[in-house]
């Protein structure tokens, strides 16, 4: 039976358990409440502006948060060529949300659109898209590989190449995210937050 009132709906079930060895009979009350997640994204649309390099890549930001007070969500991106997700999964705690980094990686030349999927729950209960496209064009050379007995835990550390110039409006009213220096290039952010480094390449940019 539903209960009514406000808020989520609760249910409830009463059974009744037989001891037959002792006829001896217990109540046992089921109760549960029906809660539906609330997850959004900062934005829908993610185009990388400036032509990346191949072997070279480029990284925006993008964030996930948990509307639900409740619950907490589980969430997880799917592998597509030329783009990636860090963290690929994770959970949000109520209320909580994350900051994910999506890297445009390309391997051949030429204009790329993809749609990435952020599942809820492996996607059992929903899914939200995520529309990502870039161009490459020319080459950044051979490929570095990385690797050896040599080589440290940092040799192996992704270099973010994140350059934002704020969230302009697309048809639709869709924001995009447009990419236009290396964050390499501007001194002194390599130790700091992504947060940090996104509101100083805007005061630089602009």
């Amino acid at each position: 039976a539903e209960e009514g009132g406000g808020g989520p709906p609760h249910f409830a079930v009463c059974k009744r358990l037989s001891v037959l060895e002792t006829s001896q009979q217990i109540d046992l009350i089921l109760s549960g409440v029906s809660v539906a997640p609330s997850v959004t994204l900062s934005r829908a649309t993610i185009q990388f502006a400036q032509p990346c390099k191949l072997h070279d890549h480029q990284d925006a930001l993008v964030t996930v948060a948990n509307g639900n007070l409740e619950m907490a969500v589980d969430f997880s991106v799917d592998k597509l060529s030329n783009f990636a997700v860090t963290p690929a999964s994770g959970r949000l705690a109520p209320g909580a949300s994350r900051e994910l980094m999506v890297t445009f990686a390309p391997k051949q030349q030429g204009a790329v659109q993809k749609t990435l999927a952020v599942k809820l729950f492996k996607g059992a209960v929903h899914s939200l898209p995520l529309h990502v496209s870039g161009v490459c064009q020319g080459t950044n050379g051979r490929r570095r590989m990385v690797g050896g007995p040599l080589a440290l835990p940092e040799d192996f550390a992704h270099e973010m190449q994140l350059a934002l110039t704020g969230a302009r409006p697309l048809g639709g009213g869709i924001t995009t995210l447009a990419l236009t220096q290396p964050v390499g290039d501007l001194a002194g952010t390599s130790k700091k937050s992504s947060w940090e480094q996104s509101e100083e390449l805007d005061e630089t940019l602009t």
